[in-house]
């Protein structure tokens, strides 16, 4: 069975704009926080969320720089099924050059670039519960997921399903950032589920366009090169960001206008969602890379709050000023929210 839901509540009493590069292994908000990817029991909601994207809307969510090296991001994404394998044997297996993505019932050769269907019972030498499928959704999704899974990747060409297997195989959304001397560039960004900004308009930045849109971001800016210079040389690293929301849509990407996506804050806080990202990086310096992964969270405010919880947000809340609370949407909230947390 695969584990629980678990959303770290990444609050801090003092809201401030920074890297906050923590070295992992390492225990934060009460929690362990050692891999870079991490499986629970909503994997298939967001394996079809992704598909659903991939599907629908590619040139928002799979995209490349102008200038990119194929070859490299082949070799890239090998080492990220090798770290993904080593992290989780029971649901990722490497044989050989082939991978078993024992969840979704597929095999990736990773010379050929060839995908098959396995077994779905296949398992690893560290078993897994197969029958969660059977379990937690009915079979009927099961057969209609993996089967238009496996159409649509057997069609994409040998990059695109090289990335795409491996997005698929995982909650965690994936960025490739190269060190070009500067400030760097992002590479490859497989993005389903971005926050508020367009993977298609952000491609090919470095980290200091990235980041020159967040509020009060001097810290973030200056400190770019060496950010840079620790996800390629050193780590791996984790860190958090926390946002309120009105929908609990994965997907907020500005292109969309549906589901509520851009509807804002509404008069009652019981009714907002807490979403949190948790972003970790993996070093490449082979290839003079790193991989930034973007694992999004999300849960009804009042399921995530308890009274201490309430007074840390009540403090953060406090210590936001307004550039903060515009970026946050939370200028025209603020009473409201806190109001709801004094309760």
């Amino acid at each position: 069975m695969l584990p629980p839901f678990n959303l770290p509540f990444a609050v801090k009493p003092h809201y401030q704009i920074r890297a906050d590069l923590l070295k992992m292994p390492v225990e934060v908000f009460g929690q362990t926080h050692d891999k870079h990817f991490v499986f629970d029991e909503q994997y298939f909601d967001y394996v079809r969320a992704k598909l659903e994207q991939l599907q629908n809307n590619p040139d928002l969510c799979h995209v490349r720089a102008n200038a990119y090296d194929e070859k490299d991001l082949v070799q890239c994404a090998k080492i990220i099924f090798r770290k993904l394998s080593d992290e989780h044997p029971e649901c990722v297996f490497i044989s050989d050059d082939d991978v078993m993505l024992n969840l979704l019932g597929l095999q990736l050769n990773l010379e050929t670039l060839e995908i098959n269907y396995i077994d779905a019972s296949y398992n690893s030498a560290n078993d897994i519960d197969t029958n969660y499928l059977s379990t937690r959704y009915s079979s009927g999704f099961k057969r209609e997921l993996l089967s238009r899974l496996y159409e649509y990747l057997k069609n994409q060409t040998a990059l695109q399903r090289l990335w795409d297997c491996l997005a698929l195989a995982v909650q965690e959304d994936l960025v490739i950032v190269r060190d070009d001397g500067e400030r760097g560039v992002s590479e490859l960004m497989h993005v389903c589920f971005p926050s508020h900004w367009n993977p298609g308009e952000r491609v090919g930045q470095s980290l200091f366009g990235l980041h020159e849109p967040v509020a009060n971001n001097e810290q973030l800016l200056k400190a770019s090169k060496s950010t840079l210079q620790a996800m390629v040389n050193k780590g791996p690293f984790v860190r958090f960001v926390w946002s309120l929301n009105s929908t609990d849509e994965l997907n907020l990407n500005p292109a969309f206008h549906t589901h509520g996506r851009k509807k804002p804050l509404g008069d009652d806080s019981s009714q907002w969602f807490f979403r949190v990202e948790r972003q970790t990086t993996l070093p490449l310096p082979e290839l003079q890379r790193s991989l930034f992964t973007i694992r999004i969270l999300v849960a009804p405010l009042p399921s995530v709050l308890n009274h201490e919880r309430k007074k840390l947000l009540e403090r953060a809340v406090l210590s936001m000023d307004e550039k903060l609370l515009t970026y946050k949407g939370l200028i025209t909230k603020r009473e409201v929210l806190l109001e709801y947390l004094r309760r």
